[in-house]
């Protein structure tokens, strides 16, 4: 059975308790770990098949350093409200900047967490409170070095593109996924790293000529499958039991299907997971007038194909829509197009951008590490505290949905493969 049965919940049941009260009244059980590869399925540790459902909790990699919500509600409760609404992992975001100097939290950021009696002064304090909830909650954690610097993520001129810049070079990436694999080995239900988030060209300052002049520095699919397999192996040998996911360049859009698929161009390591990213500006300006077929080819074409080949385990790690309603908007188009395709490919697992329905996380200034000319205040300045995210997939008081009908949605994708078995 999959792990997205209702806990504790026999057959008949949880069948009627899908009729009777709809399957948001139904908590994800625990995945059963460690987590391992057949194929293009993840599979649990007794073999069966394992769907990743999860959502992104942003947060922790940006200037306030804490998962966001925390200054609205506790961290169990959010933790429970992601179970209850049936996704068996969150991917948590950090940043090395963070991870490394750990630095001392505004109380704003974390003061709901702090009334309910959590001991947060600091980042790491805050990332160990969120992955306590969460694994207390049986959802698991995928850990994802989403910058370098401290700040909000993406574009090409943040100068976070690749898994190293001029403050944080290659050692100390290696050095905050060692000392977080290390933190967290005896925290079964963290059980992945997605080593580096959307990798890309970055533009930098030139050493020389006019002060207005950038150069773009940019690293080929093949420089960055070494670096990640020399990072995955750093983590392996102090946490041995992790799954490793490994993102495209290219903001982790397209990957390199023909040569993973031949095997030249594949990780050379065991127990990967490959992750694209897919949002609506990255299809077809006419989308709401492409047609279903069209679109699932455009996917299979970009990474579809490696886990339809059998080849290798995809997730999704980011794709999302606005949850406030736009009839006939691009969005609309893209959700119903995204939700089918991920209902015909049941074996892709997938990560919803985001859970946070408002941004406690960013000061709204751009970080001192920013400066023109190449970077402006789009390149990492974040969102001003409390700010609503009209993207996120929890109500304003995090105990809930923001919106029934997408939530519903994504619950028919985890539980269908479930009914399905059931029904043999």
């Amino acid at each position: 059975m999959m792990a997205t049965l209702c806990r504790r919940a026999s057959r008949p049941l949880y069948l009627l308790s899908l009729l009777l009260l709809g399957v948001s009244a139904c908590s994800a059980a625990p995945l059963e770990v460690p987590l391992g590869v057949d194929g293009a399925r993840v599979v649990d540790a007794s073999g069966a098949n394992v769907r990743l459902a999860c959502v992104n909790w942003f947060g922790t990699e940006q200037l306030d350093g804490s998962p966001s919500g925390l200054h609205i509600q506790d961290p169990k409760t959010i933790a429970e409200t992601v179970s209850r609404l049936g996704f068996n992992c969150v991917r948590l975001p950090f940043s090395v900047q963070n991870v490394l100097t750990d630095p001392t939290l505004d109380a704003r950021t974390v003061k709901a967490a702090t009334e309910k009696g959590y001991k947060i002064r600091t980042s790491m304090d805050a990332l160990d409170a969120a992955v306590s909830a969460l694994s207390d909650a049986g959802v698991g954690v995928l850990l994802d070095n989403h910058m370098s610097d401290a700040g909000w993520c993406c574009n090409l001129v943040d100068d976070n593109g690749l898994w190293y810049n001029e403050r944080w070079p290659e050692e100390a990436w290696v050095e905050a996924w060692v000392k977080l694999a290390a933190r967290y080995r005896s925290t079964p239900l963290v059980f992945g790293a997605d080593l580096r988030n959307e990798p890309r060209e970055t533009r930098v300052k030139a050493a020389h000529g006019t002060p207005h002049a950038c150069r773009v520095v940019d690293e080929p699919w093949g420089a960055w499958r070494d670096a990640f397999e020399r990072c995955g192996r750093a983590i392996r040998a102090v946490n041995p039991q992790m799954l490793l996911v490994v993102e495209a360049t290219g903001f982790s859009v397209t990957l390199p299907v023909h040569e993973i698929i031949s095997g030249s161009g594949a990780v050379r390591l065991d127990r990967v997971v490959y992750s694209p990213h897919d949002y609506a500006w990255e299809n077809p300006k006419n989308l709401s007038n492409l047609t279903y077929p069209a679109f699932e080819a455009l996917l299979d074409k970009r990474w579809g194909v490696i886990a339809t080949e059998g080849k290798y385990p995809i997730l999704l790690g980011e794709f999302g829509a606005s949850q406030v309603e736009k009839e006939h908007s691009r969005d609309t188009s893209y959700w119903r197009h995204m939700m089918l395709y991920l209902a015909k490919r049941e074996e892709v697992g997938f990560a919803l951008w985001s859970l946070d329905s408002s941004g406690a996380n960013g000061d709204g200034k751009t970080p001192q590490w920013c400066k023109p000319p190449c970077c402006d205040k789009s390149g990492g300045s974040g969102h001003p505290h409390g700010e609503f995210q009209d993207w996120g997939l929890l109500n304003a008081s995090y105990t809930g949905a923001a919106n029934e009908a997408m939530a519903r949605d994504l619950q028919n994708l985890m539980y269908r493969l479930k009914l399905a078995v059931m029904a043999v």
